[in-house]
Parts: structure tokens; C-alpha cells; sequence
């Protein structure tokens, strides 16, 4: 059986890829898509500093996409919940 090593936030899974973060299932009609645009050393590790969040839809209908710029990881994260949650449940 296939372990599940997918971290999970707020019952939202997290996926890294390079500088992108997939936030959501792929099962649900949209998922977040955060973008590492700048990233700052501290303490000899790289922190991301300005993300681009997008909520995009997996159906295809651009009406429900939103986008915004934040200033670092825990900000980005929280608005990409706020918006799962405000398309999914509302």
C-alpha cells in the first residue's frame, strides 16, 4: 500500500513544485495556486517573501478565478483558505 506524504493544511492538502504551491484538491472545482515571486536568506535558508495567489478553477469558468499579491507565506496561505472555502461551502 502507497504511503500519503501530502502535507496538509487547515484540511487542505499542499503540494510544492519549484516555486509553486498547489493548495486544494484536484477533486474539487477550483484549487489555489501560490507562485514564489522573491525570496529572502535568513539564517542560510531561503524564505519566500512576495507570493502570487490565484484561485483557479478546474471546470474552466474564468469567472470564478481571483488573483492578489501577498507578502509572505502565512498571509498567502490564509487567503488562498478564505477563498477555498468562500467557493466551495458558500
Amino acid at each position: 500500500m502507497a504511503e500519503n506524504n501530502l502535507l496538509f493544511y487547515k484540511g487542505f492538502p499542499l503540494v510544492k513544485e519549484g516555486k509553486q504551491i498547489f493548495y486544494g484538491s484536484m477533486g474539487d472545482p477550483v484549487v489555489a495556486r501560490l507562485t514564489i515571486s522573491a525570496t529572502e536568506a535568513c539564517h542560510d535558508v531561503e524564505v519566500p517573501t512576495r507570493i502570487k495567489v490565484q484561485l483557479m478553477p478546474l471546470d474552466g469558468d474564468v469567472k470564478k478565478m481571483k488573483k492578489g499579491d501577498c507578502y509572505g507565506l502565512r498571509e498567502a496561505i490564509d487567503m488562498a483558505y478564505d477563498w477555498l472555502c468562500a467557493a466551495l461551502f458558500e
